[in-house]
């Protein structure tokens, strides 16, 4: 991986959640979703609290 560039920080956020689920489904046998912090959906979110 190394030479790795991405054209946004949006891309970097993007493959390190795809990469955080791979982990987490490889080593512990779980499922999970990891989003981008600052999403829309995650503004609206903490608005709705």
């Amino acid at each position: 991986m190394q030479g790795l560039t991405f054209r946004t920080d949006q891309d970097f956020e993007e493959i390190c959640c795809y990469l955080m689920r791979d982990w987490v489904a490889r080593n512990m046998r779980y499922d999970v979703q990891f989003r981008r912090y600052g999403t829309l959906l995650h503004k609206s979110l903490l608005f709705q609290r």
